[in-house]
């Protein structure tokens, strides 16, 4: 698996014939086409590799003498005849072909192709061979988007079509992605009515004679055609629309694909909490196959969403996720790219060796290529790399260059970039001038951004009006369609009939009402007596449970997050302080005075306690006289004299009529306990710490007879690996024994050492 991803359960991929730019063919295939010829078809676009290797091994096991195969559906065993056998390699050669596209090997592509149409051709298969020409067309405008090198093949195919005496129904068909061939090239020229008219058209026959899959087909097209125009109200609606009609007929993989440009379409909006969880839908489908090119670009893409919103180690992990993919190798412009863009988290993160290492990487790829963006975003941040690391004078020299050759290339963003880098590096050289002159043109650069942006929102505010018109117009036609339908309805025997309905479904409600009041009493009843210390009315533990899913706690908005035994949300973000309060006192009450003495002062106690600390802090009752106080601590400030204090002015101010001892010992313990490595000690391995501490604690207070704290805080260098045995306690031992955690108290430095060499001694398996 990669390193942190985790992905949902979600349904069999139904088996989609249409998968790429093609339907699966003529009439002799459709009904005769093979298991294994569907699935690699299916696969094309997710798992290219895949998918060729299905299509290359069904042609060589056809080749064989003794080969059979079985297309009916009523289980009598057919022989292929010649014309399914030619069909089925026009089908498997047209696969390898787009496969081959996919992987980036276009002469293998074309060849296949060619062969496909060349089969097509030796048995006057005329429907198989127009789709392979259509196909071969459209990858090749891909290759080149030259059109003088596609104008001639598609008069060709548009002459033959005319002239074919087909079914009406292939004709139709052949029309329909011939259509979606010409809208991509009108898309991709800037041609957009036209681009738009073509795609309508296919929509139009899919809506008519096609089926679902073709009319997802064309409208996830439509939608990206709309995205790239920057028409983002229309795009929304192809696209919404696509993706709930693939959700309804349960197709992942088109359900992946309406993510992923939904995706696109929020990251060009800015909309980055609802990219991420469209990217995150489409990362769990495509996650399950392996070396899925798709799969790549979607992990660097959620990567863009994080480094974005500035989670810059969460951004780290999906770009080398995309680096562990072999497929992202094979392309040098995305690896330069990928280096690029960990050079830039890093220096974020302030780690300037990684950041100078993959930097120096990138370089060393751009000298064998011309790629020109890619050259002056290095440029941009050997810029900031000198500039963090005190160079001034070269990192000015460096941002010059970077300035103008992004003039040369009219990138705005990186003009930006380079201005307000330049604005802070003569601004830490007290060059003012210059500083001041850097400034205005970010500013005016700026207001240029910000213009275009402006008209692009009033364009899709016009879009919008349109829609809302529409919605109007339609609107007012349901309502007279059902103001007549009411009319004409009305009779004496509907109406009784209604109120009936009425007066049985009121007493079906009150019942029902009646009946979740009770439940819902019962529900708070027991969630006050299993979620509470029976005896202090504080929050209990009972549930502590370190594999209990995270589901169930979002899917229970009656519940709070502590009950499912979560003492820390997010481990990447939360810093937390872990305070346990040992309290002698409940429990010397309890031996002394009663039973029932004992629990009326250890309610009172804990009425007290919950009435005096703040209220983002929680506070749980761990065991008898032992309390579990978590408050946040966002500034990772050390402060074990200002917690004693506190809880020390809360215990005295306990009223009781008993002569008590109010001798208490705190131990605390800070989340993240490592600075390296934030998830290596979870919420229960805190309270083994703080145990243990505890322990320490309540020792120095038998020496010292008065109250103490100890507190646990490990080296910055400590290394997780320090904790990997499965024995807390054991491990804190012998992490204390090294050095790597370090002890401190309130009590007495001679006391202290006397009790750490009364602790148990382990010494740590080689493994570890």
């Amino acid at each position: 698996m990669l390193r942190s991803l985790r992905f949902v359960p979600f349904a069999l991929v139904v088996f989609a014939l249409f998968s790429f730019s093609i339907p699966v063919t003529a009439h002799e295939s459709s009904v005769y086409t093979p298991k294994t010829l569907l699935d690699a078809r299916r696969l094309v676009k997710v798992t290219p590799l895949q998918s060729k290797n299905k299509a290359m091994r069904f042609l060589s096991d056809q080749n064989s003498p003794n080969y059979e195969e079985n297309y009916s559906t009523n289980g009598v065993q057919r022989k292929v005849t010649p014309l399914a056998k030619a069909s089925n390699q026009i089908h498997a050669y047209q696969t390898i072909g787009m496969a081959d596209y996919i992987l980036g090997n276009y002469r293998s592509s074309l060849a296949s192709l060619d062969k496909s149409i060349s089969i097509a051709m030796t048995k006057h298969l005329f429907v198989p061979e127009i789709e392979s020409k259509i196909l071969r067309v459209s990858l090749l405008w891909k290759m080149t988007r030259d059109f003088r090198k596609v104008e001639a093949p598609l008069n060709k195919i548009e002459e033959k079509l005319n002239t074919l005496h087909i079914k009406h129904e292939d004709k139709l068909r052949l029309e329909y992605w011939l259509s979606l061939a010409h809208a991509k090239i009108y898309s991709d020229s800037g041609k957009n009515e036209q681009a738009e008219a073509s795609y309508l058209f296919a929509k139009d026959y899919a809506q008519n004679y096609g089926t679902y899959e073709d009319g997802l087909e064309a409208s996830l097209r439509l939608g990206k055609h709309y995205l790239k125009a920057h028409h983002f109200n229309l795009a929304l609606k192809e696209l919404i629309e696509s993706y709930w009609v693939a959700i309804g007929k349960d197709d992942a993989q088109y359900i992946a694909r309406a993510n992923h440009l939904l995706a696109d379409l929020y990251l060009q909006c800015q909309i980055y909490d609802k990219a991420q969880e469209h990217l995150s839908q489409a990362a769990s489908y495509y996650g399950h196959y392996e070396q899925s090119p798709m799969f790549a670009t979607v992990l660097q893409k959620l990567a863009d969403v994080y480094f974005i919103q500035g989670r810059y180690n969460l951004a780290l992990v999906h770009y080398f996720n995309v680096l562990d993919l072999e497929l992202a190798e094979k392309d040098i412009s995305k690896i330069i790219d990928l280096r690029l863009k960990l050079t830039e988290t890093y220096l974020n993160l302030y780690n300037f060796t990684l950041a100078k290492r993959y930097l120096n990487r990138a370089t060393d790829l751009l000298e064998y290529t011309d790629i020109k963006v890619p050259k002056v975003k290095a440029i941009l941040l050997t810029a900031k790399l000198d500039f963090l690391q005190k160079h001034p004078k070269e990192a000015e020299h460096q941002a010059k260059y970077a300035l103008q050759q992004a003039k040369a290339l009219n990138n705005s963003d990186i003009q930006l970039q380079t201005l307000s880098l330049l604005h802070l590096i003569t601004k830490s050289t007290n060059n003012t001038k210059d500083s001041l002159n850097y400034l205005e043109e970010y500013n005016r650069l700026t207001a240029l951004n910000l213009q275009d942006k402006e008209e692009q929102l009033s364009l899709s505010f016009l879009n919008q009006i349109t829609s809302i018109e529409q919605s109007l117009h339609y609107q007012d036609q349901v309502n007279k369609f059902n103001n007549l339908n009411t009319d004409y309805s009305q009779t004496k025997t509907l109406t009784l009939a209604l109120s009936v309905s009425c007066i049985v479904l009121f007493f079906l409600f009150v019942f029902n009402s009646r009946r979740l009041n009770r439940k819902h009493k019962l529900i708070t009843e027991l969630n006050k007596e299993l979620y509470t210390h029976p005896r202090s009315g504080l929050r209990n533990m009972r549930m502590l449970s370190r594999k209990l899913p995270d589901s169930l706690n979002r899917s229970t908005t009656n519940y709070e997050q502590w009950r499912f035994g979560q003492l820390i949300d997010e481990p990447l973000n939360d810093r937390l302080k872990f305070s346990l309060i040992d309290i002698p006192m409940l429990s010397d009450i309890y031996t002394k005075h009663g039973y029932k003495a004992g629990r009326s002062e250890e309610k009172a106690f804990g009425e007290h306690i919950a009435s005096l600390i703040p209220d983002e802090a929680r506070l749980y009752h761990l065991s008898d006289r032992s309390f579990l106080y978590i408050e946040p601590n966002p500034e990772k400030l050390h402060q074990p004299k200002r917690l004693f204090e506190q809880f020390k002015n809360i215990i005295d101010s306990f009223e009781t009529d008993f002569a008590v001892n109010r001798l208490f010992s705190l131990s605390l313990a800070d989340y993240p306990f490592l600075p390296r490595a934030y998830t290596a000690i979870n919420d229960e391995d805190l309270i083994d710490l703080l145990l243990l501490a505890s322990d320490i604690s309540n020792t120095l207070v038998r020496y010292e007879q008065q109250s103490q704290w100890v507190s646990f805080v490990a080296i910055p260098l400590a290394p997780a690996a320090c904790f990997a045995q499965d024995d807390m306690r054991r491990s804190s031992l012998n992490a204390i024994q090294k050095g790597m955690i370090k002890v401190h108290t309130s009590g007495s430095e001679e006391n202290l050492a006397t009790v750490l060499s009364e602790l148990p001694k382990h010494e740590q398996s080689e493994d570890q």
